[in-house]
């Protein structure tokens, strides 16, 4: 019956063999022993095989990989949860947050993902004391969130009262933050989502439509600096006459008070291009951070309004700085510098060495380029 259940049907050869043990057997004690061991190793044969065909399904082995890290999760999840909301006001621990976000991002995805979004997170997550009267922001809206694994992380700190996670696809928010996001819910222990700050995905494109006090923060990451800056100073957004022809500051318009930005394209005239634009509309660097992934630099920066940083005696105008300078400058802890440190000299090292390759190649060299290689240049010469 067993077998049979299983999707099997019994063999006519291994019945007649069956009846032919019990005829021949006359009922002993030692022959009924047998016949129960035979029809047991049928009923195990017909078992495996049945699993056979259902590991041989196609997606099966990755589903069985889904089970096991899911487990695994569950067992990291419960102690990095249960410890940043054993009370019910969170300490909010900026290494213990770290740690608890990237334990979610690496359950759901790689390390290389968390390596590349870590410093978003740190810089989105910073204190505010110096530049903000000691107030904690909140609200987030982490743009063109895709997966919708930052906007989670950054809910998971317990920083935030409300996380927005947005995209302009429709598909890639089903395919991938709804779908971290339900999956987290289903994996996290019982009583340790309802506890996570609430987070919401919209289909929005950019933040034009965002309403003033859900974007205290805006982070943005994975895509180039021309798609940034259509998305903080867009032109002629709805076509409407009073915006025709003219900048549209959003930023101003929510209120935001940090702006986290990690492009795509780190070469120095991209960087440099987004540096002059922001600094032109009233925005300072705070921090910066760096990091090596998968054969690409990703500089990490963040900004607040310039009036806030006056205020700041350690205040450096975005003018007065080129892309990178503050990685070192920023970072407390002394590996994590030094770490900082040897990468940012390895990225001066290949930039240096491809604008010159470029210059050598067409006269015409960018003058952002130019500006950057003269600065770095000069740095030596002073170091020297």
């Amino acid at each position: 019956d067993d077998a049979c259940a299983d999707g099997t049907q019994n063999n006519s050869t291994e019945n007649f063999l069956l009846l032919w043990l019990c005829w021949a057997s006359s009922y002993s004690k030692q022959m009924i022993a047998l016949i129960l061991l035979v029809q047991n190793m049928f009923l195990v044969t017909a078992g495996f095989q049945h699993a056979s065909q259902q590991l041989l399904r196609p997606n099966s082995f990755r589903y069985v990989r889904r089970q096991i890290n899911a487990i695994r999760f569950r067992q990291h999840a419960s102690r990095y949860f249960a410890t940043l909301y054993s009370n019910d006001t969170p300490d909010l621990d900026v290494k213990k947050t770290y740690e608890t976000a990237k334990a979610l991002v690496t359950k759901v995805a790689s390390t290389k993902t968390w390596k590349r979004l870590g410093p978003v997170f740190q810089l989105a997550t910073a204190p505010t004391t110096n530049v903000h009267n000691g107030t904690r922001h909140k609200s987030c809206v982490d743009v063109g969130c895709d997966h919708g694994l930052l906007a989670l992380a950054l809910a998971s700190s317990g920083h935030f009262e409300k996380v927005f996670g947005t995209d302009v696809s429709p598909s890639a928010l089903n395919d991938g933050a709804l779908s971290n996001y339900d999956h987290l819910r289903s994996t996290l222990p019982r009583g340790v989502f309802s506890k996570l700050s609430d987070v919401e995905f919209q289909v929005r494109d950019g933040i034009i439509d965002c309403e003033a006090g859900n974007a205290d923060v805006v982070c943005l990451c994975g895509m180039g600096v021309n798609t940034m800056e259509q998305i903080l100073f867009p032109k002629d957004p709805r076509g409407d006459v009073e915006y025709t022809g003219t900048d549209f500051d959003v930023l101003r318009r929510l209120d935001t008070k940090r702006l986290v930005v990690q492009p795509t394209n780190s070469r120095p005239r991209n960087l440099i291009q987004l540096y002059d634009l922001l600094h032109s509309m009233g925005w300072s660097v705070l921090e910066e951070r760096i990091a090596y992934v998968s054969s690409r630099w990703y500089i990490t920066t963040s900004f607040v309004p310039s009036e806030q940083q006056r205020n700041n005696d350690e205040w450096i105008s975005s003018a007065k700085i080129m892309p990178g300078v503050l990685i070192e400058d920023s970072i407390e802890n002394d590996d994590d510098r030094n770490a900082s440190g040897a990468v940012y000299r390895r990225y001066i090292e290949h930039h240096k060495d491809w604008i010159e390759r470029d210059s050598q190649a067409s006269p015409l060299l960018d003058k952002n380029d130019a500006r950057w290689l003269s600065f770095q240049n000069s740095r030596h010469d002073l170091c020297q």
